[in-house]
C-alpha cells in the first residue's frame, strides 16, 4: 500500500491562498493574495415590498368582551425550560469520530486516527482507526448508504454499510456487515452543542501580533520555534508571520469569538488554556475560507478538547495545515489536502487526500 511521505506535511512556508481545488497537495494552487483567504459573508435582501395596497378597515365593530370571569389560573408549576449547555460531554460518542460527514465522503491516501461516519463514502489507499485499541465489536467505519473501499484498511473495529459495498484489496479488523445506521440523534446533539456554545459569553482574550519572518531577533523562544518550521530561515526577505493568541483561564470551559479581521493573514493560532480544560472557538460570520499552511499550537490543552465552531460556513479548505482540535462545520463542503494534526472534521461533505489526523 502506497502512502504519502509524512515529512512533506510539516515543511511549511506561509504563502498565499485562494479557494482551494483539492487535486494535488504538492502544488501551489493559490490564485489570490493573503495567507488566509476569506470570502466576506453575503447578505441576501429580504423580499421586495409588494405594491398591493393593504385592505381598507372594516366598519364592523369588534366583538364585546365576555362578561364571564377569566379562567382560574392553574396551580401546577410551569415546566422547567430545557437547558442545553455548551458541554462537550453532551456530545456522547461524537468526539470519538475523526470524520463525521452528513453526505458524501471522498478519502484518499490518508491515515485517520479515529472512527469514521458518512452517508456515502469512497475510500482509497487509506487506513482508519490508527490510534484505536482493537475491538471487533465496535463500529469504526459506518456508512449509511453506499461504501466503496479500495486498498484500504479499518485497523481496529468493524465496518457496517446500509445499502451496497464494493471493495478491492481492503480489510476490516472486525469484518463487514450489512446493517442500517441512524445518526439523527448525533446530529441533534451536535447542533444543540453549537447553538449553546455560539450563545455563550466569551471568557477569553484574543490578541494578534505580527513580526517580519526574516528577522530572528523579533522572536522569543516560542516564536523562534514557530518561525523555524514556518519560514525555513533564509537570507531573503519574507512576509511577516502573524500569530493569533487565545488565552483562557477557566479550568473547565473557555469560549472565544474570532472575527474575520483577526483571522485574515494569520499564520499561527496559539491556544493557551489550563490543562484539562476545553476551548470552543466561535466564528459566526465566516461563510467561506481557505486555511493554507496555518498551524494550531497548544501547550496544555489536549487537541480533543478544542472545538472550532464554523456553524455558518458553506465552504472551507485546509491546505498543508497543522490543525489541532475538531473542525465543526455541519453545513459546509470541506476540502482537506496535506493536513497533519490531531482532531477531527465534522462536515456536510468532505474531500480529503494525503493527510493524517
Amino acid at each position: 500500500m502506497k502512502f504519502f511521505n509524512r515529512r512533506s506535511l510539516i515543511s511549511v512556508s506561509m504563502v498565499v491562498s485562494g479557494i482551494l481545488s483539492v487535486t494535488d497537495c504538492s502544488k501551489d494552487v493559490s490564485k489570490q493574495g493573503g495567507r488566509f483567504g476569506l470570502t466576506e459573508p453575503q447578505i441576501e435582501p429580504t423580499s421586495a415590498p409588494t405594491s398591493i395596497p393593504t385592505s381598507t378597515p372594516t366598519s364592523t365593530p369588534s366583538p364585546l368582551p365576555s362578561g364571564g370571569p377569566s379562567p382560574r389560573p392553574s396551580t401546577s408549576p410551569s415546566p422547567a425550560p430545557s437547558s442545553v449547555s455548551c458541554d462537550p460531554s453532551a456530545l456522547g460518542e461524537l468526539p470519538t469520530y475523526a470524520i463525521y460527514v452528513r453526505e458524501d465522503l471522498n478519502l484518499n491516501s490518508s491515515h485517520i486516527s479515529g472512527r469514521v461516519f458518512a452517508d456515502d463514502a469512497t475510500v482509497t489507499q487509506t487506513e482508519m482507526g490508527t490510534a484505536l485499541v482493537q475491538n471487533s465489536a465496535r463500529v469504526d467505519l459506518a456508512v449509511a448508504h453506499d461504501l466503496s473501499l479500495q486498498s484500504s484498511k479499518v485497523l481496529a473495529g468493524r465496518t457496517i454499510y446500509g445499502r451496497t459495498y464494493t471493495g478491492k484489496n481492503s480489510s476490516s479488523f472486525g469484518g463487514f456487515s450489512h446493517e442500517s445506521t441512524r445518526t439523527d440523534s448525533d446530529f441533534s446533539k451536535m447542533m444543540s452543542f453549537l447553538t449553546a456554545c455560539g450563545a455563550a459569553t466569551p471568557n477569553t482574550t484574543v490578541t494578534r501580533t505580527c513580526v517580519k519572518a526574516f528577522s530572528v531577533s523579533n522572536y522569543g523562544e516560542e516564536g523562534l520555534a514557530a518561525a523555524s518550521e514556518i519560514a525555513e530561515f533564509s537570507l531573503e526577505p519574507k512576509p511577516e508571520i502573524c500569530t493569533l493568541r487565545i488565552r483562557g483561564t477557566d479550568k473547565k470551559l473557555n469560549i472565544a469569538t474570532l472575527t474575520l479581521g483577526q483571522l485574515a493573514g494569520t499564520n499561527v493560532i496559539q491556544v493557551d488554556i489550563p490543562a484539562g480544560s476545553v476551548l470552543v472557538s466561535n466564528t459566526p460570520t465566516l461563510r467561506s475560507a481557505t486555511f493554507k499552511k496555518v498551524r494550531v499550537r497548544s501547550k496544555a490543552s489536549a487537541p480533543g478538547a478544542m472545538f472550532w465552531n464554523f456553524s455558518g460556513a458553506e465552504d472551507l479548505n485546509f491546505n498543508a495545515t497543522h490543525f489541532l482540535g475538531t473542525v465543526v462545520a455541519p453545513f459546509a463542503r470541506v476540502g482537506v489536502c496535506g493536513q497533519s494534526g490531531v482532531g477531527g472534521f465534522w462536515a456536510r461533505e468532505l474531500t480529503a487526500s494525503e493527510s493524517m489526523w
